[in-house]
């Protein structure tokens, strides 16, 4: 997975509505198209006094400096602030690190832009200091360097800047420039949160990137709703996981086999245990009938799939009913029972559960392994399942 931090401009402004893969060409296009004043995905700029009060000459000529920037007339803006700037003015500074970007008559300098954002980062603005990690981050203005971005997020988000806030905790959930750690990941990110000064669309980022932080803090530690979801989250892909299906397996037979592990552990655990997904297939060879030993493994890896299902059956786990019975009407890891497989789906049936009324509709009108045929009686099991079981 793909990601990057947010920049961070002059003014708070509508959040851009682009996310996660798309994060980092968003950073470099606020670079490379010219850190707007009011570009997307901004914080506030910092409110405090950036420099010591100025004499009138230099308010009236930072004002005007100021229409000059407001105006898109950067040529004036830059010769107006530049005085200012290198007399150490924090204001005069920033704005010049967003001129050297913004191609508004002034010709693009990423390095000078940078240059600016250093200027004021060192001088403690932190709204610069962001920015300034921003050019380690993205290598534009500087050499990519994450452990310098991380450093220069560190010193802002210390000053209680919300987005350095965030952009640490981004840097500690994939370990960039600083050691992977699932724990500084949401702390920074609560922190973030807890400010209340993230944007809309910040927030909700934060919160989803949060939640990624609990769910591995939360296996790491042993929570069984943690544990199963983040297991299922790698096989699939979701949540933020990059999908894995080897790592998804280890981390599924975890979960089932904790302590306090939940009953729908067992299940996903005995269903891929079932069907093979843990077996060294490297001996099976496409278009070959199976060897007697082949077979044989097959055979014991069902078996013990089916009594981790039958463990999640116990447990009145539907999905898993609907499984166990169907291998117990076919015999496929448990002994071969028609009337046990008939009577475990109509018990889950008339307790509402719709996909075993469903089940058992199939298997009287087709017969399947050997069930009995009845056309009235799949009539009113479909009638059931229809009427909104689970």
């Amino acid at each position: 997975m793909r990601w990057t931090p947010f920049p961070i401009a002059g003014r708070r402004t509508a959040p851009d509505t682009g996310r996660s893969g798309a994060l980092i060409a968003l950073a470099i296009a606020v670079l490379a198209a010219g850190c707007e004043s009011n570009p997307p995905r901004s914080a506030a700029e910092s409110s405090r006094t950036r420099s010591a009060p100025a004499a009138d000459p230099q308010r009236a000529t930072l004002a005007e400096a100021q229409r000059a920037y407001d105006a898109g007339q950067d040529a004036r803006a830059l010769e107006l602030y530049l005085p200012l700037a290198r007399a150490g003015d924090i204001t005069a500074q920033s704005r010049l690190a967003r001129i050297y970007t913004r191609n508004r008559g002034v010709p693009v300098n990423e390095t000078e832009s940078c240059n600016w954002w250093q200027a004021a980062a060192e001088r403690g603005d932190a709204t610069a200091q962001v920015n300034f990690g921003l050019c380690f981050e993205t290598g534009k203005g500087r050499a990519q360097d994450h452990r310098m971005a991380a450093g220069w997020y560190r010193r802002s988000a210390e000053q209680g800047n919300e987005v350095a806030m965030y952009n640490l905790g981004l840097a500690y959930e994939y370990g960039r420039g600083v050691a992977q750690s699932f724990e500084q990941a949401l702390e920074w990110f609560q922190r973030a949160l807890d400010s209340g000064r993230l944007s809309t669309g910040n927030a909700i980022d934060a919160r989803r990137h949060l939640a990624r932080a609990e769910r591995n803090v939360g296996a790491a530690r042993g929570n069984p709703a943690a544990a199963l979801e983040l297991a299922l989250f790698v096989r699939s892909g979701d949540g933020g996981e990059s999908r894995n299906e080897r790592r998804g397996l280890e981390l599924l037979k975890r979960a089932a086999e904790l302590p306090n592990a939940l009953p729908e552990a067992w299940f996903h655990y005995g269903l891929a245990v079932f069907y093979g997904q843990y077996a060294d297939l490297s001996d099976l060879r496409p278009g070959r009938p199976l060897t007697q030993a082949q077979m044989q493994r097959m055979e014991s890896q069902q078996r013990e799939g089916a009594r981790w299902v039958k463990r999640a059956v116990d447990a009145g786990v539907g999905e898993a009913i609907v499984h166990y019975a169907t291998w117990t009407a076919c015999g496929s890891g448990v002994r071969k029972d028609l009337v046990a497989a008939e009577r475990l789906l109509a018990s889950a049936a008339d307790r509402g559960h719709r996909e075993a009324a469903e089940e058992l509709a199939e298997f009287l009108t087709s017969g399947r392994c050997g069930m009995r045929r009845d056309a009235a009686a799949a009539a009113q099991w479909r009638a059931k399942a229809a009427g909104g079981g689970k």
